[in-house]
């Protein structure tokens, strides 16, 4: 009640510090190792990130990876500078689970600025 906005309550202040170098800055990806069996529990895992230095829409996409580089799925989202989140149930764009292992991701800006646009990385997938 009397919040002017239901993402930040009215007793907490939220700041985001602007790292002057990064177009993208990789806050978690959680939880790591994940299990997407579909018991409700750590069934997917999430890339929790803050973008910079954007001021239009900018495509945003985080793809996986076999360790031996075939590429199994693309999440995207448009977006503008803020806090974002891209989630990966587990399947690759066949719609099948993946089978248990570790995968490499890339998360990248799409964006016109000479700034680090991409972080990459492991996320594992247990049974």
């Amino acid at each position: 009640p009397g919040n002017a906005s239901d993402r930040l309550s009215a007793d907490a202040v939220g700041v985001t510090v602007i790292s002057g170098d990064e177009t993208v800055s990789l806050r978690t990806v959680s939880p790591n190792p994940f299990t997407p069996n579909a018991d409700g529990i750590n069934d997917e895992a999430e890339w929790n990130f803050d973008v910079f230095l954007l001021t239009a829409q900018a495509e945003i996409s985080v793809t996986l990876y076999t360790l031996n580089g075939t590429r199994l799925r693309e999440l995207t989202s448009s977006a503008t500078s803020g806090a974002k989140t891209l989630v990966w149930d587990g399947r690759d764009e066949s719609n099948n689970l993946v089978p248990p292992g570790l995968y490499l991701y890339r998360l990248f800006v799409d964006s016109d600025t000479d700034e680090s646009k991409e972080k990459m990385g492991i996320v594992s997938v247990a049974y």
